[in-house]
């Protein structure tokens, strides 16, 4: 169900990837953290099964998808998580939008996520070519037409309320160019940590991000 990647560290990280893609697009060497990995896509339905296999308190990031799964791993079980990450957050996702994805999954997956994986690096040619490359075969092997469409059902009523989510370090990245709708109005909650890189729907991609990330880290410290 999970696997752990022992790096040195004193705190772990639980990565949860965005829908149709793996945690192995984050770079993990530059993660300061012990990693929790999820060896399949993590579904509001196996978040019982993941908590289970994790022994102690750790950190958790979620990116786009996985921030919404992130969000809900803190409502179930907010003593196990000592600081959340939240990357390219959207309070919510347009249900049409959905709606015709899924039709489109049911005809053919590897068409529709070969034009969400596009959809998504809008204005990154470049790093778009080296998600090819590297990650794009392995990112559709690990994500069945099943998954896919049950984790597309979750973000049709899902919404996020970040205001929630107390009594832990909160950081929120998410890219000035995303090609998502991020709907965040919270600038003026002044203990939720936000960061607007100059980047797209992947910030992760820049170097700006694992600095944050460490920053984060040593100033839960």
């Amino acid at each position: 169900m999970i696997k752990y990647l022992k790096k040195g560290y004193n705190e772990d990280l639980l990565i949860i990837s965005g829908w149709g893609f793996d945690p192995y697009v984050f770079d993990f060497e530059r993660l300061p953290f012990n990693l929790i990995v999820p060896k399949e896509p993590l579904l509001i339905s196996s978040i019982s099964d993941i908590l289970h296999n994790i022994k102690k308190e750790c950190f958790v990031l979620g990116w786009s998808y996985g921030a919404h799964i992130a969000c809900d791993i803190f409502d179930i079980r907010p003593d196990l998580i000592k600081g959340l990450i939240l990357v390219s957050l959207s309070i919510s996702f347009d249900k049409r939008s959905i709606k015709d994805t899924i039709k489109k999954l049911k005809k053919d997956k590897i068409r529709t996520l070969k034009e969400f994986y596009l959809f998504c690096f809008k204005g990154q040619k470049e790093d778009y070519k080296q998600f090819k490359k590297h990650h794009e075969k392995r990112c559709m092997h690990f994500w069945n037409t099943a998954d896919l469409i049950s984790a597309l059902n979750y973000l049709s009523y899902h919404r996020v309320n970040i205001l929630r989510i107390k009594h832990i370090p909160l950081l929120i990245i998410n890219g000035k160019n995303d090609i998502f709708e991020s709907d965040l109005q919270l600038h003026r909650y002044a203990k939720i940590k936000i960061k607007n890189l100059d980047s797209g729907h992947l910030p992760f991609l820049k170097d700006k991000f694992y600095d944050e990330i460490s920053l984060f880290k040593k100033g839960y410290k």
